[in-house]
């Protein structure tokens, strides 16, 4: 009995995970089987999907005209995602002035008579890579909320 309920744990835990809203119910189930194995499993599945979000919403950002760009609202709706899926308070104004930072770092990395400031491809180059410090600092963060969380 106990093996059938396993199984179906784990079967309707891996049809849920296409399924954002239904995720957190296959968990619970999970949870009283596994005990604390299946928290990490979730954390780690619900880890990726929300890099792979942050990510694609700058992708979307990052694909417009500068001048065409809402830096503010596409910020809001990351720090929104993080409010709601951590429970982490980062404001979008800190997530802008990061991604800004990284920037700088970008170019601070070349000299001034490398920047290549009228080639498009150069220039989204250097904002992928901003991209990829951004993503990577909010992984940071993430791990330092989960390890206080832990204490």
């Amino acid at each position: 009995m106990r093996s059938i309920f396993v199984f179906l744990s784990v079967l309707v835990f891996v049809l849920a995970m296409r399924h954002a809203l239904t995720c957190k119910l296959a968990t619970y189930m999970i949870y009283h089987d596994f005990q604390k194995r299946s928290v990490v499993l979730y954390t780690v599945v619900s880890y990726h999907e929300l890099l792979d979000r942050v990510s694609e919403l700058l992708d979307n950002m990052l694909r417009k005209l500068p001048r065409e760009r809402d830096y503010n609202a596409v910020f809001g709706r990351i720090a929104g995602v993080l409010m709601q899926e951590y429970s982490l308070t980062i404001p979008a104004l800190d997530l802008r002035f990061r991604f800004t930072l990284f920037m700088q770092e970008e170019f601070d990395s070349i000299p001034k008579e490398r920047w290549k400031l009228n080639d498009p491809e150069w220039l989204h180059e250097k904002e992928q890579a901003a991209k990829t410090k951004l993503v990577s600092w909010i992984q940071e963060q993430i791990k330092e909320s989960e390890g206080s969380n832990e204490v």
